[in-house]
């Protein structure tokens, strides 16, 4: 009988740390993430208000300049698009990998959705 105590210890003493362990790993993953969405987030918001103002634009100079910010703003939302696409990606492939799946469906973790950007029918027109 102290045996199968000593076992029950052991594999709580072994099972408490590698739990504490993969949850703040998924939850730091989780929050990396949103992070990255919250950049796609403000790209979008940048990229529109510039559309916005280079559309009251008349005079060939500024027009000129707000295209060009424009250009460098669409480029911008790409690569904040892609990044949190790798970030989700990441996550998504440590939500199925044991045993952080087994911690994911009992904390409640849920997959992401991937960014798709202009295919989304996201991106303003102007």
């Amino acid at each position: 009988m102290t045996i199968l105590l000593y076992i029950f210890i052991g594999l709580a003493i072994t099972c408490v740390p590698l739990t504490i362990i993969l949850y703040n790993r998924l939850a730091g993953m989780r929050l990396k993430a949103r992070e990255a969405q919250s950049g796609v987030d403000i790209q979008l918001e940048k990229k529109t208000k510039i559309g916005q103002e280079l559309a009251k634009e008349a005079s060939q100079d500024t027009f000129d300049s707000y295209k060009d910010a424009l250009v460098a703003a669409e480029k911008d939302f790409e690569m904040a698009c892609r990044y949190y696409n790798a970030v989700v990606r990441d996550y998504n492939a440590a939500l199925e990998q044991f045993p952080s799946t087994l911690i994911a469906i009992l904390l409640n973790f849920r997959k992401m959705e991937f960014h798709e950007g202009e295919q989304n029918g996201e991106s303003p027109e102007f």
